[in-house]
């Protein structure tokens, strides 16, 4: 892990943090450290709510899903960085850029990528262990609904 004051703006290729000290300490108290993890989740929070704007059908269930994610955000990524859970920036930050990007996959259909994205706002408002757990099956969901040759791939290694 880099040390105070260091800057790393590549948000695609963070390093996993540690849950014990001293690293955790650290993290927790230096601002240029914590936050790339946070800047990174809330674009992917964004991305996820601007897809859902603007492809999901009007009506109650979007909007839901659009308060949601902004809960979510609000409390578990825009809180004290010493509440920034482990899990929270390890492996829900690669999961919900993962799955950002793949709503951005056009060889999706899009009314699976639209539910998936509904179904994971849903999830969002359980234990820490929960959202983990629903964030990582939405993830996996989107990544084996590809279509064409990376779906294949993604076929075949499964198998």
């Amino acid at each position: 892990m880099p040390i105070c004051g260091s800057n790393n703006t590549d948000l695609g290729d963070l390093p996993t943090v540690s849950p014990n000290l001293p690293g955790r300490g650290e993290f927790i108290e230096c601002e240029s450290l914590h936050q790339p993890y946070v800047l990174q989740l809330r674009q992917s929070i964004d991305s996820i709510s601007d897809f859902i704007a603007q492809h999901a059908a009007q009506g109650s269930q979007k909007q839901k899903a659009l308060c949601n994610l902004q809960y979510f955000a609000a409390i578990r990524v825009n809180c004290q960085p010493e509440a920034l859970t482990a899990l929270m920036v390890n492996e829900n930050r690669r999961n919900l850029n993962l799955i950002a990007h793949q709503l951005q996959n056009d060889s999706i259909p899009l009314q699976q990528r639209i539910g998936l994205a509904l179904q994971l706002s849903d999830g969002l408002d359980v234990c820490t262990e929960g959202v983990t757990l629903n964030i990582l099956s939405c993830a996996s969901e989107l990544v084996n609904q590809q279509k064409g040759l990376a779906g294949l791939v993604i076929k075949i290694k499964n198998d």
